[in-house]
């Protein structure tokens, strides 16, 4: 605070407020002044924000408190009861989540992750529920859903700037969960079913 003589000679404090307010009424100017700081500060620290969540992949989406879950998936991830399988999407859509008991599984570039210890992430009041039991690249590279959401798409249409987006994404989100499977047309085009041989599994996760 500063400070000034009363009548009697006295020091007296000032409050800060009190002298930005003789200021601002000495030269008004300075109140437009300071609105226009303010508004500056604002501006930077916000735009500051956003450009730093724009940064990174296009397709990153935010995974929740991953040093928790990570200790739990890595412990899990050869379990003997954890076989390889492939899916239809019809099937796949089973593990939303929403069944008790069961997994809940997550498909991108028609490869199936288990992604059950994450729960809270892709669990029904996980903030990427919908993301859970489905084939997720259409909606990842934002292009429009398949008219028919139990048809197999083959991803032929995707160009390679999108193959490799897909394959950016994975590296980086996808590689702390087990690959269990495929998206298949049918069992019929895919007599392999199970591998009930745990070192296949092991193999394939490798």
């Amino acid at each position: 605070m500063s400070e000034r003589n009363d009548a009697n000679g006295n020091q007296e404090k000032i409050p800060w407020y009190h002298r930005l307010y003789n200021a601002i009424k000495e030269a008004p100017s300075q109140l437009t002044l300071l609105c226009v700081s303010a508004l500056v500060y604002y501006k930077m620290k916000t735009s500051g924000r956003q450009s730093q969540g724009a940064t990174g992949n296009r397709l990153a989406i935010a995974e929740p408190d991953i040093e928790y879950i990570d200790a739990q998936i890595l412990a899990h991830r050869f379990s003997p009861s954890l076989h390889f399988k492939d899916f239809t999407l019809r099937e796949l859509l089973k593990y939303n989540g929403t069944v008790e008991g069961e997994r809940i599984l997550f498909a991108v570039n028609n490869k199936i992750y288990d992604v059950s210890y994450a729960k809270h992430f892709y669990g029904p009041n996980g903030v990427h529920h919908h993301m859970a039991g489905r084939e997720n690249t259409r909606l990842l590279l934002n292009l429009p859903p398949a008219e028919d959401p139990f048809k197999y798409d083959d991803l032929s249409s995707l160009t390679e700037a999108q193959r490799k987006e897909l394959d950016d994404f994975t590296s980086v989100h996808m590689d702390r969960y087990s690959c269990i499977g495929y998206i298949i047309p049918t069992h019929e085009e895919d007599p392999l079913g199970y591998y009930e041989d745990d070192m296949d599994y092991m193999r394939f996760n490798d």
